[in-house]
């Protein structure tokens, strides 16, 4: 279950990263595979080189 409060849908525009900053805070108990605005979000800090995204460990 998605948390109250903020819109999980995607955005109708694409975000700032600023704006990506903030959707991401309020958004943090939310699964990226669950809350649209978080997977924008975390696109647009990725394409911004200001998020890495996690490496599968290899054993």
């Amino acid at each position: 279950m998605l948390p109250t409060g903020w819109p999980h849908e995607a955005p109708d525009r694409p975000l700032s990263v600023t704006e990506a900053h903030q959707a991401m805070q309020r958004h943090r108990d939310c699964h990226t595979d669950e809350c649209a605005r978080k997977t924008a979000a975390r696109d647009v800090l990725i394409a911004a080189g200001r998020m890495v995204p996690a490496q599968p460990r290899t054993r």
